[in-house]
């Protein structure tokens, strides 16, 4: 089982404070899942997930998918900060059905690129 573990308040992106955050963010898509970052106005990286109703119907679905991916985000965005300090990012989930070791890969898979194209 995985420990679901909430973002810490300073951790989370409020989307609806963020209007622009999609124009000025760079994307990177793999499997039915995007991750979208932009900098930071400070150092604290911060993250959002967002699982549409269009892919998972019930909420409580929808719930236990942004749960898995939190625990992930904690695990390799929030822990390791020193490559992505001064980070904003957004992984948006656009298939159903992913476990979470696929999940895991997916979004690792998704960091390497963002790191690749942002050097």
């Amino acid at each position: 089982c995985v420990a679901h573990r909430m973002l810490t308040q300073r951790n989370r992106l409020h989307l609806r404070k963020e209007k622009r955050f999609f124009s000025q963010a760079k994307r990177v898509s793999l499997r039915g899942v995007s991750l979208y970052w932009r900098k930071s106005q400070d150092k604290t990286p911060r993250a959002a997930v967002i699982v549409p109703a269009t892919v998972v119907r019930k909420a409580t679905g929808r719930n236990l998918l942004k749960r898995i991916v939190r625990a992930i985000i904690q695990q390799k965005i929030i822990a390791p900060p020193a490559e992505v300090q001064g980070k904003e990012f957004i992984i948006v989930i656009h298939k159903a059905g992913e476990t979470h070791d696929s999940l895991e890969r997916a979004i690792t898979h998704l960091l390497a690129e963002m790191r690749d194209r942002t050097r």
